[in-house]
């Protein structure tokens, strides 16, 4: 079965995650942990600029998704697409993950704007999958300068600092 890549799935955002639900947290390794749905509200009237593709690709390579079993990067997934001739029906046998964040990526919409800080992405890693997959050049950003206390959930403003400092 292909799924066809102009099949959104509309977000629903809540105002705040919901802890032991439907949470969306950034964790760094310091302990920082951000509230990712909270931040995208916060940010609602940032300014929404264009961002080369090309410049985001690394994060591609980091292994950010996963669970206790698997751990994979948006490339990984990509690529086991590639592989399958871009059919689900190619995928069986798949970690149910790796399905998991195909559909995340198959089914984002592109309209949102990603969110980042000091070039590391906050919010929308599927949806720059989703860009790289079908070859676009630029993907519409929310480039922040600060990360607004009220999206901080653990941590303080040192441990942003200390984590965000290439």
């Amino acid at each position: 079965m292909k799924l066809k890549l102009d099949t959104i799935i509309p977000r629903h955002i809540p105002p705040k995650s919901i802890e032991g639900g439907d949470d969306h947290i950034f964790a760094a390794p310091n302990g920082l942990e951000i509230d990712v749905y909270r931040l995208v509200h916060l940010t609602k009237d940032s300014p929404i600029t264009e961002i080369s593709t090309q410049e985001l690709s690394r994060w591609l390579q980091e292994e950010s998704w996963g669970d206790k079993t698997i751990s994979l990067s948006p490339i990984q997934v990509l690529k086991t697409y590639q592989e399958s001739g871009y059919d689900l029906d190619n995928m069986a046998g798949q970690p149910p993950e790796l399905i998991r964040h195909l559909r995340k990526i198959i089914h984002s919409d592109l309209s949102h704007p990603i969110i980042t800080f000091r070039g590391r992405i906050l919010d929308g890693l599927h949806r720059l999958a989703k860009a790289s997959l079908l070859e676009h050049g630029t993907i519409q950003a929310k480039v922040l300068d600060s990360i607004p206390k009220e999206a901080i959930l653990k941590g303080h403003e040192e441990d942003v600092e200390t984590y965000f400092t290439d």
